[in-house]
């Protein structure tokens, strides 16, 4: 997909996710999230999926095909309850210890 793109960085240390104009345009207040036009979306699974349903030439990335889709929806899911979780328990461990040593 050939997409022109603009990227706002949001400072989490500083909490930028957390104001009220955040909050706006994703109630839960995580990164990333997307604005097009009027279309919010954020978790970065339904991003995807948004933007190759709206703008992929081809059924590739996301299948139209049932089964087919049903494999990247379990690589999808998969992602974000299994490994997600896993690396965000490592990252934890790891700013814990790194901050202990400072």
């Amino acid at each position: 997909m050939q997409l022109t793109t603009s990227f706002r960085y949001i400072n989490l240390y500083r909490e930028e996710n957390l104001t009220q104009d955040f909050f706006k345009i994703n109630p839960t207040g995580t990164v990333p999230c997307l604005v097009d036009g009027e279309v919010k979306v954020w978790d970065s699974h339904a991003i995807n999926i948004y933007l190759a349903q709206k703008f992929a030439k081809t059924d590739k990335l996301y299948p139209k095909d049932f089964l087919k889709r049903t494999v990247v929806n379990e690589r999808l899911f998969f992602e974000a309850s299994f490994l997600f979780a896993r690396l965000f328990e490592i990252c934890v461990s790891l700013l814990k210890i790194h901050s202990c040593c400072e």
